[in-house]
């Protein structure tokens, strides 16, 4: 190719050859050799946009992100259609670190492609980042044509006015217990914000599952909305992220009882599907409460609210019980929590793959808890303690230390804390566990103070659902409802 001199007719062939070459090397990961080639096309023929776009690639690469942006987006001059280029663009911005501009390029290949699931999923966690940034959130919001007394964004506030409030379809997404029912708290938060009306669906995906049940969430909480599957599966209605349709929506892309990871890894989080007008906007990724609520518009009620308050709000209002686990958990409460002072205490099996989930990279021990249980008791002479762990050697750890004062349930545990987590041993009946550990939350929820570790789902929730009063509670590791985006640009 190198021999081609002015003089040689060029032709399309001779073009796509050099273009194919030029590919090869940059697959090889021979960029100096690629460049080479793909300025011979431009050389040749200017108007190639895909070696435009590809050498913007290249630049990319090579963290010269300036020059990529200007390159992919010669590229998108000459073939404005193509939704590849566009999407690359906000690649290559997002890498710059232009993330507003990032956003715009992707809602732009959304706008023209809504079926394009990559440009979905990186627009999601470039809105999730944007969430920390309140003056790029209020310039988003003008650029949808949010105005400053609007309830709810633009477009959201149209499909509201013309074609009813639309639907936000809430899946599983594979972990414990309550981290899935702490992901249906964010995504009611999120429909309220979006102005839809929310049904949480627990499927194939949910570890959770109760025989005789197609929807777990039936098994365990009431309703959330008047919604219902037929209103969502009805031939009239269009879906955001496109690849769920009425056929497929209550299947799950995630392997029925997946023990690894324990998470789904094709999940869309709904940020995305602020400001749109489809009918069922879809959420099966996981995103954080701090990364929802910044994107209120400014006349929402939950604009300005904390991550703390949206979660006991949803925990309070709008997640309820079945009536029988209310019951239960009533007679169980006037045998534990009357007469005496009671302190509940969490304890959670510690393995490396729980330090690693803590902010602070560390296990917790229940020796790092006798202090705060001794101050109690010594303020409290009569008072006991109900102990709530998955460890059998914790009860035994607990026991010696308090004796007669402390009041154990009777569970399913693991015999030691290196152990994997009980919550995704499918050997076990995972409903009769998600019943124990739902009686253990509401239980120490209406005890007198709460000693915890943030770094799990049961304290989080047990923090979230009372509003504590001072000195009534304390979690051990840094909540991670609330702190787990903490100091994110």
């Amino acid at each position: 190719m190198a021999g081609i001199s002015p003089s040689t007719p060029v032709t399309a062939e001779t073009l796509l050859e050099i273009l194919r070459s030029a590919v090869a090397e940059h697959r090889l990961g021979r960029g100096a050799e690629a460049s080479a080639r793909y300025r011979q096309v431009l050389a040749l023929e200017p108007s190639v946009a895909d070696a435009w776009h590809l050498l913007g690639l290249l630049a990319s690469d090579a963290g010269r992100a300036g020059i990529a942006t200007l390159l992919v987006g010669r590229a998108i001059t000459l073939d404005e259609r193509a939704v590849l280029y566009r999407f690359n663009l906000g690649n290559v911005l997002n890498s710059a670190g232009r993330i507003e501009d990032a956003a715009v390029a992707l809602e732009r290949v959304i706008d023209r492609q809504p079926d394009h699931e990559p440009s979905v999923r990186n627009l999601g966690g470039i809105l999730a980042r944007l969430a920390f940034n309140p003056e790029a959130v209020r310039r988003s919001r003008r650029r949808w044509g949010t105005s400053d007394d609007a309830t709810f964004h633009a477009k959201d506030e149209y499909r509201r006015a013309h074609s009813g409030p639309g639907y936000l379809l809430i899946r599983g997404w594979g972990c414990g217990f309550w981290g899935e029912v702490a992901h249906a708290a964010i995504q009611l938060a999120l429909a309220d914000i979006m102005g839809r009306a929310p049904l949480v669906y627990w499927g194939s995906e949910f570890h959770y599952r109760c025989p005789g049940f197609e929807n777990a969430w039936d098994a365990y909480f009431e309703p959330v909305s008047e919604t219902s599957q037929a209103t969502l599966s009805s031939g009239t209605q269009d879906y955001f992220p496109k690849h769920w349709t009425a056929a497929n929506l209550w299947t799950s892309r995630v392997k029925p009882m997946q023990q690894s990871p324990p998470l789904n890894p094709y999940g869309l989080i709904a940020l995305p599907g602020l400001n749109r007008t489809e009918s069922i906007v879809v959420a099966d990724g996981y995103v954080e409460m701090s990364d929802v609520l910044p994107w209120a518009a400014p006349r929402h009620p939950l604009f300005g609210s904390s991550a703390d308050k949206a979660f006991r709000m949803m925990l309070q209002q709008r997640i309820r019980l079945k009536p029988a686990i209310q019951v239960r958990i009533d007679a169980l409460a006037r045998g534990i929590v009357t007469g005496s002072p009671v302190m509940a205490v969490h304890f959670r099996a510690q393995n490396d793959h729980k330090s690693g989930e803590s902010l602070e990279r560390a296990a917790v021990h229940p020796e790092n808890y006798f202090a705060d249980i001794d101050l109690f008791l010594r303020s409290n002479p009569d008072g006991r303690v109900l102990l709530i762990t998955d460890v059998e050697t914790a009860v035994d750890e607990f026991r010696m230390r308090l004796g007669g004062r402390l009041i154990v349930l009777p569970r399913q545990r693991v015999a030691h804390g290196s152990q994997f987590d009980i919550g995704l041993d499918h050997s076990r009946n995972l409903y009769s566990l998600a019943l124990e550990v739902i009686e253990d939350v509401y239980l120490a929820a209406r005890c007198d103070a709460f000693l915890g570790d943030g770094a799990s789902g049961v304290s989080c929730t047990i923090a979230a659902l009372k509003d504590w009063p001072e000195g009534r509670i304390k979690l051990l590791r840094r909540n991670v409802f609330l702190e787990r985006r903490a100091g994110r640009p």
